[in-house]
C-alpha cells in the first residue's frame, strides 16, 4: 500500500492506494477485510467509530440470532472466542433470545485480536464517508474524513460496500430500494423495519438506586404490553416482567434491552437524510430507550438496575442504532422468498457463499401505520453470490444488509452470522478478482466456493453434515452442483434442510442426479421402483457421459447399494465436482 501526505489549508489530508477498500468495520466488513488479508492482498478498513463489529458489538446486539448448528466460516470463529472467553458454550446461554450471548466489549476486543494479526490490513477508525470519483464505470477513489478534519483519500482497484445504510454505494449512484420492492405502494411511510438504540443495562446490589433522571418526553402508555403487568385490551401480553428482562440476560449481571413487544423499537426512516439531520433523528431513538429504562426503573421496580459502564462516553448506550434495514440494491441476482421456498426451481442455490436459518421477522410494530405482511414458513437457505455484485458499478462488491435481496428476504439476510459471512464471502470475492485482474461479476463461482470450503464456511444449509464430518467438503459441492438435493424443513426459530447422508441413494436421487449430469432420462429409470441401485448401475450410467474406471474404486462393494454420502464422496473424488461444473455470473462459461 502506497501512502503520502500533504497539507492542504491546515488540513491533514493522507493519500494511500491499496487493493482493497473495505467502507464499514461492522459485522460484515470486519469479516471481509480478515478474509481479504489472510488471502494476502493489501487491505484498508474505514470505520465511522471507535469500535468493530457493527451490531454485534456497537450496536449492542449481543445475543446472536440464528446459525447455532450452522458455525460457518469467520463467524464460527467468532463465535467459538466467546465460548473460549467466558468458559465454554454453556456459559453464554445466560437470556433465552439466543444461545449465545456476550458482553458487547468482549466482541469488540475480539474481532480487534483477529484483526491486528494482519500486516497488510490498515484499519481507520473514528472516519465518515465523504464522497467519491467514478471513472468509466468504476470506483477510483474515496474519501473520508474525521471530526479532526483529517482526510484521507484511498484509491483501491475493488470496493466493498459495508456501511451502515449503503452511503457508498448510494453516492455511486447504484440503484435502490428502501422498504418495499418498489416506490409506487400504498403506505405514506416505507415499509422499512424499525430500527433500536439497544442499552446494556447492568443489576447492582438490591439497596442501590440507579434510576436516571427522567427523560422530558416520558410517558409510560409508549410501553403499554411490553409485559403482562400493563398488557391492555389492544396490546395484550403473557410474558412477566421478570421474564422480559431475562430475555437479552448477558454474562456478569447484564441485560441488553433489546425488547421487541411495545419495547425500545423506534421507527424511523433516515436513510435518504444527511449526517446532521441524522443525528436529530438518532437523539430522539436514544432518548426513546432512555425512556423505557426509566419505566422499568419507575413503573416495573427494578431501581438497581440502570446503565452498565460498557461503551466509551456512552455508559450503556449503544454507539450506533442497531439498523434492521439498509438501502437494498440491485445485484447481478436478486434474492426473493420464493427461491428460499423452492431453491430447486432455480439456480441461485448452485452459486451460494453464505447459509441462514432464521425465519421471516420484520419489526414494523413503531411504524405510525399499519404494515400488512405474511411471513410464510421458511426452510434453511443459502445466499448466491450473485446478491453481492452491484449491477451498476464494476469494481463495487456488498457485504452487509445492503445485498440485492427482496424487502421480505432482508427480514432474514439481516442477522448477525449471515451478515459475517456475507462479508466473508465478499473479501474472498475481492481476493480473486484482483489475483485474476477482472471484475467481481465475471470471476469463477467454483473458486470462490473452493476458497469458502478451506476457510470453513458452509455453501449449501445441511446441518446434518458438520464441518467435523470427512464428507463436509463432498456433500457440500454435491449440494451445490446440484447432484443431491436436500430437504428443507420450517422449524420454529431454527430452520433445517437435510442432506440425510446414511440414506441409501434412491431412484429419485437418481433422476436428480441423471438430470445434472446431462443423461438422457430414459437411461436414468430403467430400474424398478423397488429395485435397491448397486453401486456399479451408478457407475454405468454416469460413464455413458464420463470417464470413471469403476475398477480402481477400491473398498466399496460394487454390488451393494451405497449412500448418498459415499456416493457423494466417491463422486467428488472421481468426477472433481467443481471442475466439472463451473458457474459463472452474467452467463459467461
Amino acid at each position: 500500500m502506497k501512502r503520502k501526505q500533504d497539507e492542504i489549508k491546515s488540513k491533514k489530508v493522507e493519500k494511500m492506494e491499496t487493493q482493497l477498500l473495505v467502507a464499514g468495520g461492522g459485522t460484515g466488513g470486519i469479516a471481509a477485510a480478515i478474509q481479504a488479508a489472510r488471502l494476502g492482498i493489501d487491505v484498508v478498513l474505514v470505520e465511522r467509530t471507535s469500535w468493530l463489529g457493527g451490531m454485534l458489538t456497537a450496536a449492542g446486539v449481543s445475543c446472536i440470532d440464528g446459525n447455532y448448528e450452522l458455525p460457518s466460516g469467520i463467524f464460527g470463529e467468532f463465535r467459538q472466542r466467546i465460548f473460549d472467553y467466558y468458559g465454554g458454550a454453556d456459559k453464554v446461554k445466560t437470556g433465552w433470545v439466543s444461545h449465545v450471548n456476550f458482553e458487547p466489549h468482549v466482541g469488540n476486543n475480539i474481532l480487534h485480536d483477529m484483526a491486528k494479526n494482519y500486516s497488510n490490513l490498515t484499519i481507520y477508525k473514528n472516519f465518515i464517508f465523504k464522497n467519491l470519483t467514478l471513472n468509466n464505470n468504476k470506483i477510483t477513489e474515496v474519501i473520508f474524513t474525521q471530526k479532526n478534519e483529517t482526510t484521507i483519500s484511498i484509491k483501491p482497484e475493488i470496493v466493498i460496500d459495508t456501511t451502515e445504510y449503503g452511503d457508498l454505494a448510494a453516492a455511486a449512484g447504484c440503484q435502490y430500494d428502501i422498504g418495499l420492492d418498489n416506490s409506487d405502494h400504498e403506505y405514506e411511510t416505507p415499509a422499512i423495519q424499525d430500527i433500536t438504540w439497544v442499552a446494556i443495562l447492568q443489576k447492582y446490589d438490591d439497596e442501590v438506586d440507579r434510576t436516571i433522571a427522567k427523560p422530558d418526553s416520558y410517558d409510560p402508555a409508549q410501553f403499554d404490553g411490553c409485559c403482562a403487568e400493563v398488557a391492555t385490551q389492544k396490546h395484550s401480553c403473557d410474558i412477566s416482567a421478570k421474564r422480559m428482562m431475562t430475555y437479552g440476560q448477558l454474562p456478569n449481571n447484564k441485560y441488553m434491552l433489546n425488547w421487541p413487544r411495545q419495547g425500545n423499537d423506534y421507527f424511523t426512516n433516515i436513510l435518504e437524510k444527511n449526517e446532521q439531520e441524522r443525528h436529530k433523528m438518532w437523539q430522539k431513538a436514544r432518548e426513546f430507550t432512555l425512556n423505557m429504562i426509566y419505566f422499568l426503573q419507575n413503573e416495573m421496580g427494578y431501581k438497581n438496575i440502570g446503565l452498565a459502564d460498557e461503551f466509551p462516553d456512552n455508559q450503556g448506550l449503544a454507539l450506533i442504532p442497531y439498523n434492521r434495514e439498509s438501502r437494498r440494491f440491485y445485484g447481478l441476482q436478486r434474492m426473493r422468498v420464493d427461491h428460499i421456498l423452492h431453491p430447486y426451481q432455480f439456480d441461485y442455490y448452485q452459486s451460494g457463499i453464505a447459509v441462514g436459518d432464521y425465519p421471516l421477522d420484520h419489526h414494523h410494530d413503531r411504524n405510525p401505520e399499519e404494515v400488512e405482511e405474511e411471513y410464510p414458513p421458511i426452510p434453511s437457505y443459502n445466499v448466491p453470490y450473485g446478491c453481492l455484485v452491484s449491477q451498476d458499478v464494476g469494481n463495487l462488491l456488498l457485504g452487509e444488509k445492503n445485498i440485492s435481496v427482496s424487502h421480505m428476504v432482508n427480514g432474514t439476510t439481516r442477522l448477525q452470522p449471515v451478515v459475517m459471512q456475507l462479508g466473508q464471502a465478499a473479501g474472498a470475492a475481492a481476493y480473486l478478482s484482483i489475483q485474476k485482474s477482472t471484475l467481481p461479476g465475471k470471476i469463477d463461482i467454483r473458486q470462490l466456493q473452493q476458497i469458502l470450503l478451506d476457510n470453513g464456511s458452509y455453501l449449501m444449509p445441511f446441518i446434518d453434515v458438520d464441518k467435523k464430518d470427512s464428507a463436509f467438503e463432498a456433500v457440500q459441492k454435491a449440494g451445490v452442483t446440484g447432484l443431491f438435493q436436500g430437504e428443507g424443513v420450517p422449524y420454529k426459530w431454527a430452520n433445517k434442510t437435510y442432506f440425510h447422508p446414511d440414506k441409501e441413494f434412491s431412484r429419485q436421487d437418481l433422476k436428480v442426479l441423471a438430470k445434472v449430469l446431462g443423461i438422457n432420462e430414459k437411461v436414468s429409470l430403467n430400474f424398478d421402483d423397488k429395485e435397491s441401485i448397486k453401486l456399479e448401475k451408478i457407475f454405468d450410467l454416469i460413464s455413458t457421459q464420463y470417464q470413471i474406471d469403476i475398477s480402481k474404486i477400491s473398498k466399496v462393494n460394487k454390488e451393494q447399494p451405497i449412500t448418498r454420502k459415499n456416493l457423494a464422496l466417491l463422486l467428488d473424488k472421481n468426477l472433481q465436482l467443481f471442475d466439472k461444473f463451473k458457474i459463472f455470473l452474467n452467463e459467461e462459461k
